[in-house]
């Protein structure tokens, strides 16, 4: 198996062949900036604690464990401002929803 992986030579794929790029979470780019332009600003109108605990655990991927380490707070309470966000967010994606039917 070894001699065979020394003996095949890789060549890049040409650059018009490319997919086009995709974010972390497997969207496209372009995709990716305008839902992130969206989240930000839903983000923005939590409460400052909120905000910063959905920020680090979730846009950033870091443990409530961490997060509360970072901001000085219990696990739980890290835990509690997230269920607290999601549950303000919902609100917030509802009232604009309604908006845009309305």
């Amino acid at each position: 198996m070894d001699q065979f992986r020394r003996n095949q030579r890789v060549t890049p794929a040409p650059s018009q062949e490319l997919p086009e790029q995709a974010s972390r979470i497997g969207i496209p780019d372009a995709a990716y900036e305008m839902i992130k332009e969206g989240i930000d600003e839903l983000v923005a109108k939590l409460p400052d604690r909120q905000r910063q605990v959905i920020t680090l655990c979730v846009l950033q991927d870091i443990s409530p464990e961490d997060a509360g380490k970072r901001l000085r707070l219990k696990e739980e309470s890290v835990k509690s401002y997230i269920r607290m966000a999601v549950k303000n967010l919902k609100k917030y994606v509802n009232e604009t929803g309604e908006e845009g039917t309305a």
